[in-house]
């Protein structure tokens, strides 16, 4: 009878295969930590290259409103009254403490200038711009005549601090944000008036009323009670001294898209630095801080009125796996301040 041999299966002993979990274990670590690191610096990558376009972004939509500005409203009772006006009903409420800068005509935006005041600078700013004017065709006059006129137009721009508690950075309670509030379209009071023929002028009232703008504004008024026109479809004006500064729209200036090469991350406006929270650019660097005050928006404004000069400083933090990333970015803006 012919015998059958079976062929010995050779195994892993115990030792070996402690070994083997042991290799994987090291190099799955090796691994993970690298994937780890991997996209912390991506992440760093990322918050930097973020924060330094969105704060590029958000001063150039303050600087396209300014450079075609119409009058500056700094931190004096008659242009508080006119802020005062403004409609921000629903929303964000303005950060505590926050002020307008006052104008300081021969002043300086160096610190280290004798000529530079710190209690003059703000961290909100108001201003008018001047759009696109109205071409009114076809306006008869008294004796029947035609009339090609032009009447300027402005909006009302409002930039200001307000604190989102629903995202924290640092355990600060919450975040800063800028908010943009920009009002209707407004006709220019003074140019209307100009027409001395009652026809002409009633009929220019009507045209621009049916161009969809109901207000007219006295741009040199510094009194707000007698500022402000309503518009009828008639061709009348009446004065409506307890007018208040219509919305068109408003938003964040501040907004960036996270975690397309790394990690998600909360960002905003800094805070004052110091007691607890601590980042590479010093805040504030010009104004002197109170409270809450100025955060990361600091604004000086100087010059005479044919040659404001506006300097913003922005400063804007984020937070992540890669800790606390801050950028710096300032502007400086010649702006008119003619009314």
């Amino acid at each position: 009878m012919k015998k059958i041999f079976f062929k010995k299966e050779k195994g892993f002993t115990l030792t070996e295969m402690f070994v083997t979990v042991g290799v994987f274990t090291i190099i799955i670590g090796i691994v993970a930590a690298f994937f780890s690191t991997t996209r912390r610096d991506f992440t760093h990558f990322e918050v930097l290259n973020q924060l330094k376009s969105c704060s590029q972004k958000s001063l150039n939509l303050i600087n396209h409103k300014l450079s075609v500005s119409k009058r500056l409203f700094e931190n004096v009772a008659n242009d508080i009254a006119y802020e005062s006006r403004l409609n921000l009903t629903g929303e964000p409420s303005v950060l505590t403490g926050s002020k307008l800068p006052i104008i300081e005509e021969n002043g300086s935006i160096s610190p280290s200038s004798s000529n530079f005041v710190s209690s003059s600078v703000g961290n909100k700013i108001f201003f008018t711009s001047s759009e696109e004017p109205l071409i009114a065709t076809n306006i008869l006059d008294s004796s029947g005549s035609s009339h090609t006129l032009r009447i300027d137009i402005y909006t009302f721009h409002y930039y200001y601090l307000t604190l989102d508690t629903s995202k924290d950075i640092a355990g600060q309670g919450g975040r800063y944000d800028i908010i943009g509030w920009h009002s209707i379209r407004y006709a220019d009071y003074s140019e209307i008036t100009a027409i001395s023929d009652a026809t002409e002028r009633s009929n220019l009232v009507k045209y621009i009323y049916n161009s969809g703008i109901n207000y007219a504004w006295v741009p040199s008024s510094t009194d707000v009670n007698n500022a402000f026109y309503i518009l009828s479809a008639s061709g009348n004006l009446t004065l409506d001294s307890s007018h208040v500064i219509q919305k068109d729209y408003s938003k964040s200036t501040i907004k960036i898209t996270t975690g397309m090469l790394g990690a998600t991350f909360r960002y905003g406006v800094a805070f004052n630095t110091g007691t607890g929270f601590n980042i590479q650019y010093p805040v504030p660097l010009f104004a002197t801080s109170s409270g809450s005050f100025p955060g990361g928006l600091e604004v000086v404004i100087v010059g005479p009125n044919n040659g404001r000069q506006v300097f913003i400083r922005l400063v804007l933090v984020a937070q992540s796996g890669a800790g606390l990333q801050s950028y710096e970015q300032t502007s400086l803006t010649s702006v008119r301040d003619l009314w």
